[in-house]
């Protein structure tokens, strides 16, 4: 007789870092991947963060995902190559770069310039080589004609990077029986290893943990999902590559500054929360958090 087994529960997740170029619709992919998405009421999707509970049949982990745009590829890849960027690359599990299909051989272009500078700035993270999982999906085009690029060519130049290429409109299996589109996407992510190193400590960048809250109160977990640990990390990286600027302190005085007032409001917001049962009170914490997030 079979004797059942529970699966194992990770309780500390390496994170995923999902990056794209503005008119891509990266939270359509995280949609069809996760069951849901960040709602956003921005102009950009860059800091924003999301959670997937991904379960088999051997673990079960909430995966924090993180959401960048890239709207200037030297600067990103600046700020990413800096030192204070090594521990936010050790601490993802997964890359996912997502762009329209290219309408013209500029756009191809700029494909390879951003596979090649992820491809960098993942190498430069981790001294003894990154492990981890790295896809490229290509969502669909509404301008038509676009460049009518194989399967096997975009193999090509995605591998010679170190990524995947996934079609996300692709369904079924290949000719070898393989999963392909989004089903490719969960079953390469499920055999990928989430388990954090333990000697990684992202708190010491969570702006809210210089104040703690009650682990109750729903500001903690929403703070989470709302981008606010991504936030803080791109903001410790604006400031490194800031660092050269003959205003820079007057720069770090006012991010300080700009802190404290998120923070005040944050603990007002917790304060109003109080009375409040937790349903209504994660609701709140989720609007009053999203409209800090706008600010950072």
């Amino acid at each position: 007789m079979l004797r059942e087994h529970s699966a194992m529960e990770i309780a500390k997740s390496r994170r995923i870092l999902a990056v794209s170029s503005p008119d891509c619709d990266i939270l359509k992919l995280l949609k069809d991947l996760t069951g849901s998405a960040p709602a956003t009421s921005q102009g950009s999707n860059a800091g924003l963060s999301h959670t997937w509970n991904l379960e088999t049949n051997y673990y079960k982990v909430e995966i924090p995902i993180w959401i960048d745009e890239i709207r200037n590829l030297t600067e990103w890849k600046s700020e990413f190559m800096g030192d204070e960027a090594k521990e936010v690359v050790q601490a993802l599990g997964a890359w996912i770069y997502c762009f329209s299909k290219p309408v013209t051989q500029t756009d191809l272009d700029a494909i390879k310039d951003t596979l090649r500078a992820i491809s960098e700035v993942k190498d430069n993270g981790s001294e003894y080589g990154w492990d981890g999982a790295c896809v490229a999906v290509a969502m669909p085009q509404t301008v038509t004609p676009y460049l009518d690029i194989s399967f096997d060519d975009w193999d090509d130049i995605c591998r010679d990077f170190g990524f995947e290429f996934i079609d996300a409109e692709a369904t079924g299996r290949n000719e070898y029986g393989e999963q392909t589109g989004i089903a490719r996407i969960k079953e390469a992510l499920q055999s990928n290893d989430w388990a954090m190193n333990e000697s990684l400590d992202l708190d010491e960048l969570e702006p809210y943990n210089e104040n703690p809250m009650d682990e109750d109160s729903g500001f903690n977990m929403e703070g989470q999902e709302m981008g606010f640990e991504f936030a803080a990390l791109k903001s410790a990286l604006a400031r490194d590559e800031s660092s050269n600027d003959t205003e820079d302190d007057a720069h770090e005085s006012d991010q300080v500054d700009e802190l404290e007032r998120m923070m005040v409001h944050l603990q007002a917001a917790r304060e109003t929360s109080s009375g409040l049962s937790g349903v209504d009170k994660r609701r709140f914490a989720a609007r009053e958090v999203e409209k800090i997030m706008r600010q950072l």
